[in-house]
């Protein structure tokens, strides 16, 4: 037996499926109560330093597609942990790139970017639809969503401090 290093590196696939059994096990500690909401979003963030924010994202964009409605809240709330420039460019690649994902997730995703800071109206969302995506069930989601968004710009407008702000 030798005391050599081990110099192997983890492959970019590898990378993600870590990082993915790593935030499963943090979503069960955090389900189970062991971890507070603050400790949850904390221990997101270390997950993203030590991985990269890439293999996070990709697995909370996952689990995302992969639970009901009631669920799509908490990993909402760990993406928006992962705020930043990188974080916010990475979701919107993934949102233009990734066709495939369901209206409830394209919704859930451009929330959290809105929580993030970004200002996310009808217009542009209307970017990452798809004429799969026009179905009679989703029109009501639409509908929700342009909804809230104009509110937001016009609590944003009353909130300005000047004509160039609410400009």
């Amino acid at each position: 037996m030798t005391n050599e290093p081990d110099d192997r590196k983890i492959t970019p696939l590898g990378l993600h499926l870590k990082a993915r059994q790593r935030l499963e096990a943090l979503f069960e500690r955090h389900e189970r109560g062991e971890l507070s909401h603050e400790g949850f979003r904390a221990r997101v963030q270390t997950l993203a330093s030590e991985f990269g924010h890439a293999p996070v994202l990709d697995a909370l964009i996952q689990r995302l597609e992969s639970s009901p409605d009631g669920g799509r809240g908490i990993c909402m709330t760990a993406m928006t942990a992962l705020s930043g420039h990188k974080v916010v460019e990475y979701l919107r690649n993934q949102l233009a790139e990734q066709k495939g994902l369901s209206i409830e997730s394209k919704t859930a995703l451009l929330a959290a970017l809105r929580e993030m800071g970004e200002s996310i109206g009808p217009e542009e969302f209307g970017q990452y639809l798809t004429p799969a995506d026009a179905t009679r069930g989703n029109l009501k989601a639409l509908e929700g969503l342009f909804r809230s968004s104009f509110r937001q710009s016009m609590r944003d407008v009353r909130q300005a401090r000047d004509a160039v702000e609410a400009e």
